[in-house]
């Protein structure tokens, strides 16, 4: 279930890639959500050249765009953006390597018609995060061959790094069907398979400018693997950071262990993602029943602050004992500012780049 190959692996399989790409006259991209690592989209920025915004208009001025709107980056270009992404993408699943005969620009646009879509009982479009490793390879497995085609439309393939494999996830879409390729880490061949799909509910795709549209039964089956991929997730986070633990010696023990504790925290009115995932992470290092201890009290009882702040702070004072990095990264406190002209600051937090909201 976890991840067992090194990021340097992931390194040197995409170099690979990109010098066949250079050799064919295939351009290699990064599409990157500029909300979770700051530190890179302050470094693709720093240039002129080689990336563009994947929000606003061709004709709009792109270092205007938002400090964490996502972006499309040309690696033949920005090859010094690699190693820094994949440092944290490989970890966060983040980041989708995208191959293609358009140039920055087309390629953008392309990947624009899936930047916001119509979604059952919406009335307006909402933002849509396929570059996240997730939330792509489960669009791609309730998909359908209109779908897929409109989507790679000029796209050769894509490699993201997901749950589904210990290495690179590679998706092609070819004679009508998509396919994935896989890591075998017995033998270091991927392993390629047709994906099955279930046609949508009215059988007619309609592409629609400016918005696809998700139908209801492609969303409905999209949360519930985007739902298990992040059990998936979270799961991953307590079998690397604690794998000394006993409990974490049975995975599947443990994915069944965070399913029941995200009941638990939904059904307490913390349904937020940030907040499930930190409860699930407490109900494994204090027990499930951890937010009716006496001794955690002082932290779960502050409702002065929110539950994603209070679980925090309880994480927080267990590592002082732990001392654990994994869980350091996680919870995520340390803080850094955006100062403005005008005098006033936003405070983010140092690793995601998540603002602050009290602040």
């Amino acid at each position: 279930m976890e991840h067992q190959i090194a990021v340097q692996d992931f390194e040197n399989i995409l170099e690979a890639w990109l010098d066949d790409n250079r050799q064919r006259g295939v351009g290699s991209f990064l599409a990157l959500d500029g909300s979770w690592q700051s530190d890179l989209v302050e470094l693709v920025r720093s240039q002129d050249a080689g990336w563009l915004p994947l929000t606003g208009l061709p004709q709009d001025d792109k270092h205007e765009a938002h400090m964490r709107a996502p972006l499309l980056v040309d690696l033949s270009l920005r090859p010094d953006v690699i190693p820094i992404w994949l440092r944290d993408g490989v970890d966060k699943r983040l980041g989708l390597a995208i191959f293609s005969t358009l140039d920055i620009a087309a390629l953008r646009i392309s990947l624009k018609r899936f930047q916001s879509v119509m979604l059952p009982d919406n009335d307006q479009p909402v933002f849509f995060r396929y570059f996240d490793g997730r939330t792509f390879d489960c669009f791609m497995r309730t998909g359908f061959p209109e779908q897929w085609a409109d989507f790679f439309d000029g796209i050769e393939g894509i490699a993201a790094i997901t749950d589904v494999s210990v290495g690179w996830t590679n998706y092609v879409f070819s004679n009508g069907s998509l396919q994935i390729g896989v890591l075998n880490t017995t033998n270091w061949v991927t392993e390629w398979h047709t994906l099955p799909y279930e046609p949508p509910e009215d059988d007619t795709y309609r592409i629609a400018d400016p918005f696809r549209t998700i139908g209801a039964h492609q969303y409905a089956r999209l949360m519930d693997c985007c739902r298990q991929a992040f059990r998936i997730e979270i799961t991953n986070f307590i079998l690397n950071a604690f794998p000394d633990m006993p409990d974490c010696q049975n995975p599947d023990a443990v994915l069944a262990f965070v399913a029941e504790n995200e009941k638990q925290s939904i059904a307490l009115g913390h349904e937020n993602e940030d907040a499930v995932f930190l409860w699930c992470v407490c109900a494994f290092l204090f027990g499930p029943l951890f937010f009716e201890d006496d001794e955690l009290a002082p932290f779960m009882r502050n409702t002065n602050i929110e539950i994603v702040a209070r679980l925090e702070q309880l994480l927080e004072a267990a590592n002082a004992d732990l001392d654990n990095a994994k869980l350091l990264d996680l919870i995520d406190t340390q803080e850094t500012y955006l100062e403005y002209e005008d005098g006033t600051k936003i405070a983010f937090r140092n690793r995601s780049g998540k603002p602050i909201p009290t602040s």
